[in-house]
């Protein structure tokens, strides 16, 4: 899917939904005495908290530039990234999840979709199993049912269904002239690891 294999290790990300910004790597990540650290390299940022006694929330400080902002991060229930968002302005927006298969391999996807401060949807696109996160899509869009984004850095083009019940898109993802079935399923779980038995069409990575 991407061009080039990616032999980088998967780092936890970072994530800004209301710019439309998902999947930056933290780096330097410590935690001592209840003091989380880490740092944002390709921000210029770090953050440092305390988590509250019963860990159900980290509060502390955001550091970029000579700018410092109080930040607070409060846990989710287990979940609570799968259901869609109680802001949402459509049915497409949350956490899902796909996987495009072919020889031999299993090549797993997860979508993040919001909007922003302007009410447009926005997107990015994980490819956790290369060690890709956070690819921005544009023209992203539904119109009733029809779901659709593209992924220009690898000249990707989605176009898909949202089921009625709003947790599956069945669609297709056509790369360099190829169409390739894949859809999505609505939860914050990765898929689980796999490599089917019969070999399929090559996935073009």
């Amino acid at each position: 899917m991407y061009p080039g294999p990616q032999t980088a290790p998967y780092k936890p990300p970072s994530t800004v939904l209301d710019q439309g910004v998902y999947g930056i790597e933290v780096t330097a990540l410590t935690v001592k005495d209840s003091i989380l650290h880490f740092n944002v390299a390709s921000a210029g940022a770090s953050y440092e908290g305390k988590f509250s006694a019963v860990h159900a929330s980290i509060e502390g400080d955001w550091i970029q530039g000579s700018a410092s902002l109080p930040l607070v991060f409060h846990r989710q229930a287990a979940g609570a990234g799968a259901k869609k968002p109680s802001d949402a302005i459509a049915g497409g927006e949350g956490v899902w999840q796909g996987a495009l298969e072919g020889n031999g391999m299993r090549l797993r996807l997860q979508l993040h979709v919001s909007h922003d401060d302007q009410k447009k949807l926005v997107a990015a696109l994980d490819s956790p199993d290369q060690g890709v996160s956070g690819l921005p899509a544009i023209n992203v869009s539904q119109k009733d049912a029809a779901f659709h984004f593209e992924i220009p850095v690898v000249s990707g083009i989605y176009d898909g269904t949202l089921n009625a019940a709003k947790t599956v898109i069945s669609g297709s993802w056509t790369q360099n002239g190829t169409e390739q079935k894949l859809d999505f399923k609505r939860s914050d779980q990765l898929l689980d690891l796999i490599r089917p038995q019969k070999p399929h069409k090559a996935v073009s990575v």
